[in-house]
């Protein structure tokens, strides 16, 4: 499901995935009762002032992926990221100007996009993540840009590659 190096052109280059979970927890995306079967990130994809990564989720039944989407969908959800953001980004010179959500071709089975504008001394930085459901799984791209949003031809094109993988991922198992 998750990007590769060969999706993009030969400026960018490959490094490790530095996410991580963190320590954050809001009751609203708790998810202690649900089954996660399997989770993985992409590397990090970088040229210039861009970045892009992904990232999959696969839950043991559609009943716990839906659950899953709803909890992070709703407004309470949308609180929690917003506030998990601020939390990372407290005690760097990173600020978060805005956050919400951004018109996005449908992918997958579900799907929903947001941007979050911050600025790094002076320069605005546009992260972009659009997520989306296939069955029992959930799946993400994150492109993060300096100065301008993520290309829209390109940011759509990689949502359709993880998508399309998706569904073919979920359809043979």
């Amino acid at each position: 499901m998750l990007l590769r190096m060969a999706d993009f052109n030969p400026a960018f280059v490959a490094r490790p995935s530095t996410q991580n979970e963190g320590d954050f927890y809001c009751s609203a995306l708790d998810e202690s009762d649900l089954t996660l079967t399997g989770r993985a990130n992409s590397p990090s994809f970088a040229a210039g002032t861009e970045y892009v990564t992904s990232t999959a989720s696969v839950y043991a039944t559609r009943s716990d992926s839906n659950a899953s989407w709803s909890r992070g969908t709703s407004k309470a959800g949308e609180q929690c990221l917003r506030l998990g953001l601020r939390r990372e980004l407290q005690g760097t010179v990173v600020r978060l100007a805005s956050f919400g959500r951004i018109a996005f071709p449908k992918r997958g089975a579900r799907s929903v996009a947001y941007r979050a504008l911050a600025t790094v001394q002076g320069v605005r930085v546009y992260v972009d993540l659009v997520a989306m459901q296939v069955g029992r799984a959930q799946a993400g791209v994150v492109y993060v840009s300096a100065l301008t949003p993520a290309p829209q031809g390109e940011l759509r094109r990689l949502t359709n590659l993880v998508a399309t993988r998706a569904a073919k991922a979920m359809a043979a198992g």
